[in-house]
């Protein structure tokens, strides 16, 4: 019995049997269309957790991380209070993992980090040689971590839940090569991001 056939029960007189199809009705749909949502969302963070693998094994990535940023409401500005949280964290050396999340686990950053992300907004990529740096919240970060050179892009921003999404791509080794490889590097990252970017912002639409 589709909707059509149970509402014109209800018209008929069908009295609370019909009512009680109809409330039937509606609840295996809703939960089909729960279940059909749920696998949808899964297919889609499976995806980006695959691309962020693959940016991993690109030569000189030894970690890329994905963060959340809030800040109580509002878009991210200079002057605002605003939280990084990881959400996700890919790393050579997997005993690093629990440490790092932990080490960005909803840290208040400072106005030098907040304007990062801002530039992320409209650039490529941010690229941050860490020795030079001025001294801020995320050059300490990255010194406690070990990172000598960083890429962050711009994953997504969700205005309803006034969410910022950005992925950070590091280096810990210190290589004589990395300079003439940072375009290529990030020229390569960057078509990565691109898919990450679709995928990630079908997830959060299922959200």
């Amino acid at each position: 019995m589709d909707a059509f056939e149970i509402f014109t029960a209800l018209g008929a007189g069908a009295g609370g049997y019909a009512v009680k199809e109809a409330v039937l009705f509606l609840e295996r749909n809703r939960l089909r269309r729960n279940k059909l949502n749920l696998n949808q969302q899964l297919k889609a963070i499976a995806e980006v957790y695959a691309v962020m693998a693959k940016i991993e094994d690109l030569p000189s990535v030894d970690r890329i991380l994905l963060l959340e940023l809030t800040n109580g409401g509002h878009k991210p500005m200079p002057g605002s209070r605003m939280y990084a949280k990881a959400i996700w964290v890919s790393v050579h050396d997997i005993a690093q993992r629990p440490d790092i999340l932990e080490r960005y686990d909803r840290v208040l950053v400072d106005e030098e980090y907040i304007r990062m992300v801002v530039k992320t907004q409209s650039q490529p990529a941010v690229m941050l040689k860490v020795r030079e740096m001025p001294e801020c919240l995320l050059k300490s970060l990255y010194i406690s971590e070990g990172v000598i050179y960083s890429e962050v892009y711009h994953i997504y921003t969700d205005s309803k839940a006034s969410a910022t999404f950005i992925v950070s791509v590091a280096t810990y080794q210190e290589d004589s090569a990395l300079e003439a490889q940072q375009e290529k590097l990030k020229a390569s990252v960057l078509s990565y991001i691109n898919t990450m970017r679709t995928d990630f912002e079908f997830y959060r639409q299922l959200s």
